[in-house]
């Protein structure tokens, strides 16, 4: 904004308007605090996540269509995993998993996460982790955007 724009707005200019009389001590002093504070939520965020979050990875997945009753699948995949309190593992985890379970659709996919007992959807080992990696990213196909946010979601978690 100009200074003619501002004096129009407020009735001052900048320039003789007095700064802020806080020593630098004080800001450094409040900006680590604010780091402090924020610290711990930023991790919590980055090691929880929410039924939309995960039912739109799903859907960038390419994970469309609806089941029996009109429920979109996504809902009805995620919906089961948070029942299950399996939600924080990531929906995408559990859609390759169901891959590597031998689903050959996306709706053979929900349907083997939603029938599953709980006991067969234990945590994998890293080097099959790997392998549903690799299926699920072979499953996008040509969704290159999909690819990509896949990708990073994927980095982060990896990171975390």
């Amino acid at each position: 904004m100009s200074p003619g724009a501002i004096l129009a707005r407020t009735g001052c200019i900048l320039e003789d308007m007095p700064g802020l009389f806080v020593d630098d001590q004080q800001v450094a002093y409040a900006r680590q605090l604010a780091r402090e504070i924020t610290r711990p939520v930023l991790e919590f965020i980055k090691r929880h996540t929410t039924v939309s979050i995960e039912r739109t990875v799903l859907r960038l997945l390419g994970l469309s269509g609806a089941g029996g009753r009109g429920v979109p699948l996504a809902n009805l995949m995620v919906d089961r995993l948070q029942s299950a309190g399996l939600i924080d593992r990531g929906a995408a985890y559990w859609y390759g998993r169901a891959l590597q379970m031998g689903a050959k659709s996306p709706l053979e996919a929900v349907e083997r996460i939603v029938a599953a007992p709980v006991e067969k959807l234990a945590r994998l080992s890293p080097e099959i982790e790997g392998n549903l990696r690799e299926a699920v990213r072979a499953a996008q196909g040509s969704n290159r955007p999909a690819k990509r946010t896949a990708q990073r979601i994927s980095n982060a978690r990896s990171a975390s």
